[in-house]
């Protein structure tokens, strides 16, 4: 997940926004105080100011070493940062051996060129964070000159499992446990890094060429993202998080994932993913909006292609197959494949 939002768009009815619309919310939760107490509300880029994790020169400048080389020990600054975002206090810095390390660099060498440039030009650092909830986000840093670079989080647990179980624990977290499950046929050949350095790659794309107007609301109140809508986003989506008739469906907006807010009933979910399978989303997370739809896109897309995968997903009622859907195989998808595999140069 990634990214963070502000916009005047409402949360979802959990009452909650997603971790795609809240890396500042913490903040301007505190701003709200102020404002409360009778002073004016900052600006996000005032705000962004007060904050060491967000200033880019909190950080070493390794701007000019190869990627890997910036996977760097994470500062208890912004362990506090996070911490106070998500309201827990469990979470540690993370040091990945030497054989993790390789695997990171294998992982990263499988991303579509036009990502690797991408990401050698735009991303500061990389830290990993034990304990994060979710499989990893794409922060921003503001620098001096008013322009801005990212900082990657991870979640080493996506270098320990195989891919196909870290899907599945992701896709039924949104629900409660019960006698329906979400599976797949993704396997675990490959671990869950490479969905994370995939999707998560695919925001930062977003965050500085448009794949959609604005990666979040939030870049439109720094001042960076001017447009109304993308070539991508006119497949799918009228606003941020308002898909085309076409593409809704009943409580699509009540997602939550990784235990950040109240997850849907376990009875949800055989009428959520019959409804998924009639819509041009490549997976319920990318419903959300028009941000994760592109990360979800794209990283499917990438990983469909890569030897050995079967991108099925598997209904199970008390550990029996009862329905299957292969989401990149909808009516509808191969024009939004087509178009991402020409913004990501794989024409």
């Amino acid at each position: 997940m990634k990214n963070h939002d502000l916009g005047p768009e409402p949360a979802n009815s959990t009452g909650r926004l997603p971790r795609t619309a809240r890396l500042t919310l913490a903040g301007f939760l505190i701003a709200g105080l102020i404002l409360a107490c009778g002073h004016s509300q900052p600006s996000l880029r005032e705000y962004a100011a007060t904050q060491p994790a967000l200033q880019l020169a909190s950080y070493p400048d390794l701007m000019d070493k190869p990627v890997i080389e910036r996977l760097v020990a994470t500062p208890a600054f912004y362990i506090n940062y996070l911490q106070t975002m998500d309201g827990v206090d469990d979470y540690r810095p993370y040091e990945p051996d030497a054989a993790e390390r390789r695997l990171f660099a294998e992982t990263l060498a499988l991303l579509p060129p036009v990502y690797q440039t991408c990401l050698q030009e735009h991303l500061a650092i990389i830290f990993f964070v034990e304990n994060f909830k979710g499989g990893g986000m794409a922060d921003f840093a503001m620098a001096a000159d008013g322009s801005f670079r990212n900082v990657l989080i991870i979640n080493p647990q996506v270098l320990k499992t195989g891919l196909g179980d870290w899907i599945a624990r992701r896709d039924n977290s949104s629900f409660a446990t019960g006698p329906y499950s979400i599976g797949n046929r993704l396997g675990n050949d490959y671990r869950g890094l490479v969905h994370l350095l995939l999707h998560e790659a695919s925001h930062i794309y977003d965050y500085h060429y448009y794949a959609t107007p604005c990666v979040g609301l939030f870049m439109r109140e720094l001042g960076f993202a001017k447009l109304e809508s993308t070539e991508f986003s006119r497949q799918a989506w009228q606003g941020f998080n308002t898909p085309t008739a076409v593409n809704e469906f009943a409580s699509r907006n009540e997602l939550t994932a990784y235990g950040l807010g109240q997850a849907s009933p376990n009875a949800a979910i055989p009428s959520r993913y019959e409804a998924l399978a009639h819509t041009s989303f490549a997976s319920l997370y990318g419903s959300w909006n028009w941000a994760e739809d592109f990360a979800e896109m794209a990283a499917w897309y990438c990983i469909s292609r890569l030897p050995g995968i079967n991108y099925t997903l598997i209904l199970r009622q008390d550990g029996v197959e009862v329905a299957s859907w292969q989401p990149l195989d909808k009516p509808g998808m191969a024009a939004r494949l087509a178009l991402v595999s020409r913004l990501l140069g794989q024409d």
